[in-house]
């Protein structure tokens, strides 16, 4: 897992990881200052018109029913380990989750459903729109800057895969791409 952030945020985010309490945010706000703390999270589903979430609990513990607006993402450990999610559109994940994995956060934010990277997506920021990482969802994403768009298109055109990592730095080489991008374009 990579949970990586901006180098002014790095404490933030370890304390988040360290906290081992399920959360819910209601927005991306609140993941950057405090959550509301869940005593129990085993999932979080859509209803079945997809309006409403379902915060599944222990057996034991009423399940929860909130509006679909009203969250913007989750933490939980069910372990050792805690995973941050953040709500996604029903028709994104067809696992029957609510949420889509963020595994790094930098100048794009990059998301994976199910285990691996084959099914992974990106948004410009935290409250931005999650697009597919691939060609499309990058032209998409990029459609308003011509110049930024072709830029990664062609760099990301050269790798084996578009969520191939850099080693060196585990960084998605789709970020480092973008930000070089960035510089290129903002140097003319």
């Amino acid at each position: 897992m990579f949970y990586q952030i901006k180098s002014n945020s790095i404490e933030l985010l370890k304390f988040k990881f360290q906290n081992k309490k399920n959360e819910l945010y209601t927005t991306y706000n609140s993941f950057l200052n405090t959550g509301i703390f869940i005593d129990s999270i085993i999932q979080i589903k859509y209803n079945n018109t997809g309006d409403k979430l379902i915060i599944k609990n222990r057996p034991d513990k009423v399940d929860m029913i909130l509006p679909k607006d009203s969250i913007w993402g989750y933490k939980i450990c069910p372990d050792w380990n805690c995973y941050l999610y953040r709500i996604a559109p029903k028709g994104l994940n067809w696992y029957g989750s609510a949420g889509i994995q963020i595994i790094q956060i930098d100048d794009l934010i990059i998301y994976t459903i199910g285990t691996g990277y084959v099914y992974s997506y990106f948004s410009k920021n935290l409250a931005s729109k999650i697009y597919p990482l691939n060609r499309s969802g990058i032209t998409e994403a990029f459609k308003d800057n011509k110049g930024l768009q072709e830029i990664i298109l062609k760099e990301i055109g050269k790798l084996p895969s578009y969520w191939a990592i850099n080693e060196d730095t585990d960084c998605f080489r789709i970020i480092e791409i973008y930000r070089d991008a960035l510089q290129r374009t903002n140097s003319k």
